[in-house]
């Protein structure tokens, strides 16, 4: 289950003050309550901004479809 950056950041907030957040349907209340402990942990160690979902659609060009396509027939991929 995907989580918006923003409930991710109220979750760790309210870990932070000793309180939990109310848990989704669909999960386990000990699970959620482990993700919030990784959201914290993925903070302290890095960022809030470390929380984001990451773009995962590249735009390819032209060229770089060609390069991928013959690296691929090549062997090299």
């Amino acid at each position: 289950m995907k989580y918006s950056y923003k409930f991710k950041r109220q979750c760790v907030e309210l870990y932070r003050q000793g309180k939990w957040p109310e848990t989704p349907k669909d999960i386990t209340e000990k699970n959620f309550h482990n993700t919030i402990r990784v959201w914290v942990r993925i903070e302290d160690k890095c960022d809030p901004e470390a929380l984001r979902h990451k773009n995962q659609r590249k735009t390819w060009s032209a060229e770089e479809k060609y390069e991928l396509v013959a690296k691929v027939l090549a062997g090299v991929h």
